[in-house]
C-alpha cells in the first residue's frame, strides 16, 4: 500500500485485513499512525525546490485570515 498524497504526521491509515489473526482464521484490521521525518542530511535539490517554491495565489485560506 502506498501512502496517500498530501498525508501528514498524525494521519491514521487503516490496513484492512492486515492485522492480528482471529480465532476463526480471518485477520483484523491494522491501524497505522504516520510519523513523517525529514532526512538527516540536507538534500541540495530539495533545498533548491523549497527556496523557489511559491504558494498558489488562489488559496482558499486567503479569505479566512489563516
Amino acid at each position: 500500500m502506498a501512502v496517500p498524497k498530501w498525508s501528514n504526521t498524525g494521519r491514521v491509515l487503516r490496513l484492512k485485513g492486515r492485522g492480528v489473526p482471529r480465532s476463526d482464521g480471518t485477520k483484523g484490521d491494522e491501524y497505522v499512525t504516520l510519523k513523517l521525518m525529514l532526512p538527516q542530511k540536507p538534500d541540495p535539490k530539495l533545498e533548491a525546490f523549497v527556496a523557489e517554491w511559491q504558494p498558489v495565489e488562489d488559496s482558499p485560506r486567503q479569505f479566512m485570515g489563516v
